[in-house]
């Protein structure tokens, strides 16, 4: 499964399509298969470039704008209500468990389930820590 969120020094099927789409704008040069220093530097050169956060990982919006299919803004939201609504990593896994959990009983997606549960309430990118989090809650059954 794949959620467009990618670590540094991780690999992903989608990091050569990336690696190519930034270097035919420009951004970078070379054939990557794992999230590089130098990968992640022209990612938030291009980011920087189109009014867009730079962070510290590959994000499925980033990578939406560069024509790249990626279905992972629900983890982001997830990650981000999570990581609102507790600091300790178990804590974030447990809010994010009943927010996937009650999407999956009500069958509805997770941003709604998020907005029943009042929302994000702040634009603030969530923590390499929160998205782990979030991602384990979504895998977990």
């Amino acid at each position: 499964m794949n959620y467009g969120i990618i670590f540094q020094d991780e690999e992903s099927p989608l990091i050569p399509e990336l690696s190519e789409a930034l270097r035919e704008l420009g951004f970078t040069a070379g054939n990557e298969t794992a999230l590089s220093q130098n990968l992640l530097d022209a990612l938030n050169r291009y980011r920087a470039a189109n009014g867009l956060p730079t962070l510290d990982f590959c994000d499925p919006v980033t990578l939406k704008t560069l024509g790249i299919d990626a279905d992972g803004e629900e983890i982001i939201l997830l990650a981000r209500y999570g990581e609102r609504n507790a600091e300790v990593e178990l804590d974030i896994f447990d809010t994010c468990r009943e927010i996937v959990t009650e999407s999956r009983e009500l069958g509805i997606t997770l941003t709604q389930a998020i907005y029943r549960h009042g929302g994000l309430g702040s634009s603030d990118k969530p923590s390499e820590t929160a998205i782990n989090a979030a991602v384990l809650a979504l895998l977990h059954k």
